[in-house]
């Protein structure tokens, strides 16, 4: 088992892949999770509720960002199956389900956060 993770520890093109792939995650993480810290901050001056209200209301970006993300990530490997059998009905399929569970979920809670 050492023997073949160090295989690819010592490999440099995996390494330049991984973080490739890493390297946008995390900024996007970063970015995400900054926005919350940064809300905070501004809001802190002007006394507790306003800073609740926002806490609150990130728990429900939190919330929808979850959804997304679990919805997003379900239809990229759908998607990739599809590709790798040449199947673009079944493309279109899986997006517009997407896009439609992406609805159901996004109005309610734009409602709601209004």
């Amino acid at each position: 088992m050492r023997r073949y993770f160090r295989e690819y520890i010592d490999d440099s093109r995996f390494r330049k892949t991984m973080i490739g792939i890493a390297l946008p995650i995390i900024l996007q993480m970063l970015l995400t999770n900054g926005l919350s810290f940064i809300d905070v901050m501004m809001i802190g001056r002007l006394g507790e509720s306003e800073v609740a209200a926002v806490g609150l209301a990130n728990q429900m970006f939190f919330l929808v960002f979850l959804i997304f993300f679990g919805i997003t990530s379900g239809t990229g490997i759908f998607v990739a199956q599809f590709w790798g059998d040449r199947d673009e009905k079944g493309i279109h399929h899986v997006v517009g389900l997407s896009l439609v569970g992406s609805m159901i979920f996004a109005v309610p809670f734009a409602l709601i956060s209004w």
